[in-house]
């Protein structure tokens, strides 16, 4: 008879098991993955059971006090899931089965109403056209076989790959078992949910972080008792029970989104994996362009690569790239070359329409004094303040803090300031007296909303916001901007993360009427990337990537942490982050820093950077539990990203 439980506090940091004795009375109802209630110190919590044992270690125990739930609230699967979640992330097992747990609301939950229908849904899935076809019977392949390996989906757009996979989970629905499919945002949810309802009606589910608690209950229930066959969520899914599991895809698989910023720091690309070969069921992953670690594990063969032919048409798509000064001089009329002008201008004539990518918002990126040299930034988080067009107000993008306009420099008093840089309202503002005709629309994260109609307006310009629609209808030029401030960015995986970008707008061009010219403006035209996206030649650009970092250690060819100290006191927060990284040794690990963040002060906080550097996973995150036992002081706080999604 078991007479002790092993019990694991959700969400306390400490990751440890802790022993209880199980009353008579409750021996023949106790079972693991049971939500249980105890006395922790002088409170009483929730625990889980963990394990159950006929001995216990420890003299003396105290005793469960009752069961909360009558059946396991996390099931086996996630039990196993949520230990390596801790042991890989540098977590507590508490932390990470915080996220398993949906309590019972205090009355039934009412149905989760229907979302309306998406502009960006034109039509309802059809017959799959040849390439989908053959890229469907490939991933049938990899999900009947005996061998459970991923697969790495490469090419094509989302809308085309939401057709695929609506195929692909027929059979599975039908037999009784569940799909789940992830997506990085709820706008990319809302915008295929009509594809999936049409077709499975009430056996479709969503799951997202607005709904609530008693939608997420109800949701709970439904797919525990198998009345939900299909989910499409984000992240969040992964933590919920499916007992008949049979498929999890993971759509566009390289958005940092997938990344947690809060504990437990988990990446969803990691967890689906994970889940699914716990479940022993296959795992798709979709993309426009991999990430540089999952192309590395297709080329050695640890996923199954099936990739569209052509990621965008040459015959459709002509590419160019042009020069521009230093961004020193970079000042009008400069901001478009002419060829830029000609380009956007012929496809206006047609009736057709334009792109501008720009990866800043605002009119200036920064305002100068010319007197003293200072720049104006933001008190709160030390960064430059973004001028508004109108030139009445400057804000940081960061906190948010806005002043008005300033009659003069804050450090010398002099009224000499003057705006640099270029931004979205800049663009819009320069192109407005080029094409005074033209009806132009930004989009970016001051204007950005869900009304995804683009019919009313002849050119686009916009941020990164642009990725959030699948499709621009007669858009058949794209011009990039100051691409050189992507890639240079001080991080590791910038040249990936515009790779990416740069992919998925050129293939939402529309080159059903004519062709396509896509004008890239750049100060270095001889960057790998960029001779990449010219020539198409993928496999080039990812050899140049892995070479680099093969070189430097960087993942996949080893595991880093970024370890963030934080404070309200500069002169603290980097005394205490010196004495922490001194304290990191160990053979084979590199420890860089501290050095200040990218971002200094953030919100009112000094933040100083350690960057750790292992070629083996285990021997990081042990160090990191032997010295950071107790990582908070009256000083600081400090928290851990394992695998960082960036290190800015």
């Amino acid at each position: 008879m078991n007479e002790f439980a092993k019990i694991v506090i959700p969400g306390i940091a400490i990751d440890t098991e802790f022993d209880y004795a199980v009353p008579e009375s409750l021996r023949a109802q106790i079972s693991t993955g049971q939500l249980v209630s105890v006395s922790f110190g002088q409170t009483a919590s929730r625990g889980v059971v963990t394990r159950l044992q006929e001995k216990s270690a420890f003299k003396k125990v105290k005793d469960i006090s009752g069961i909360i739930s009558g059946e396991p609230a996390v099931d086996e699967v996630h039990l196993r899931l949520t230990r390596w979640i801790a042991d890989y992330y540098f977590c507590s097992w508490g932390e990470a089965l915080e996220s398993c747990l949906i309590s019972p609301p205090g009355k039934r939950a009412k149905a989760v109403p229907a979302r309306e229908r998406s502009e960006s849904v034109s039509e309802l899935p059809g017959l799959l056209d040849e390439e989908s076809s053959r890229i469907l019977e490939q991933l049938r392949g990899v999900s009947t076989g005996p061998e459970k390996k991923p697969a790495l989906l490469w090419g094509g757009l989302t809308s085309q790959r939401v057709k695929i996979y609506l195929e692909l989970i027929e059979q599975l629905v039908n037999s009784g078992r569940q799909a789940l499919i992830i997506f990085p945002q709820i706008d990319m949810i809302e915008s295929y949910q009509e594809y999936f309802s049409v077709r499975y009606r009430e056996q479709v589910a969503i799951i997202h972080s607005g709904l609530s608690d008693s939608e997420k209950y109800e949701i709970s229930e439904n797919l525990k008792q198998g009345r939900v066959r299909v989910v499409l969520g984000t992240r969040l899914a992964l933590f919920y029970n499916f007992p008949k599991l049979g498929l999890v895809v993971l759509e566009e698989e390289q958005d940092p989104l997938y990344k947690s910023d809060q504990k437990p720091m988990y990446h969803a690309r990691d967890v689906a994996r994970k889940l699914a070969e716990l479940s022993c069921v296959p795992l798709v992953m979709a993309t426009s362009a991999p990430t540089v670690e999952s192309y590395y594990r297709a080329q050695a063969g640890e996923y199954t690569l099936i990739k569209w032919r052509e990621l965008f048409d040459q015959n459709k798509v002509q590419v160019n790239l042009l020069s521009v000064p230093p961004r020193s001089k970079y000042k009008a009329p400069l901001y478009f070359k002419q060829d830029f002008i000609d380009a956007l201008a012929a496809s206006l004539a047609r009736k057709e329409r334009g792109i501008i990518f720009v990866n800043m918002r605002g009119f200036g990126n920064y305002v100068f004094c010319r007197a003293c040299q200072q720049v104006v930034k933001c008190p709160d988080c030390d960064v430059p303040l973004t001028e508004t067009k109108d030139r009445k107000k400057l804000f940081c993008r960061y906190c948010g803090y806005s002043h008005m306009h300033l009659p003069e420099c804050p450090a010398c008093h002099k009224s000499d300031l003057e705006s640099y840089g270029f931004g979205t309202e800049t663009a819009e503002s320069v192109l407005r007296e080029i094409f005074p005709q033209a009806r132009i629309k930004r989009i970016d994260a001051d204007t950005f909303t869900r009304n995804r109609e683009l019919k009313d307006y002849d050119i686009l310009v916009g941020t990164q916001a642009l990725n959030n629609y699948d499709a621009f209808p007669q858009a058949t030029f794209l011009g990039v901007m100051l691409i050189d401030l992507m890639l240079n960015l001080p991080d590791f995986r910038a040249a990936e993360r515009t790779l990416q970008h740069l992919i998925r707008l050129i293939q939402r061009l529309d080159t059903s009427r004519s062709a396509a010219t896509v004008m890239i403006q750049a100060e270095d035209k001889g960057h790998y990337l960029l001779q990449a996206v010219l020539k198409q030649d993928w496999d080039s650009f990812y050899a140049q990537e892995l070479e680099l970092r093969e070189d430097l250690k960087y993942p996949p060819f080893g595991s880093l942490a970024q370890v963030e100290v934080r404070g309200p006191d500069n002169d603290k927060t980097e005394k205490e982050a010196q004495q922490l990284a001194a304290r990191f040794k160990a053979p084979g690990l590199k420890v860089y820093g501290p050095t200040p963040s990218f971002k200094v002060k953030l919100r009112g906080q000094y933040r100083q950077n350690i960057i750790l550097k292992s070629a083996n996973h285990e021997t990081l995150i042990k160090l990191l539990r032997k010295i950071m036992p107790n990582k908070r002081t009256a000083a600081v706080k400090i928290s851990t990203r394992v695998d960082p999604e960036e290190m800015l």
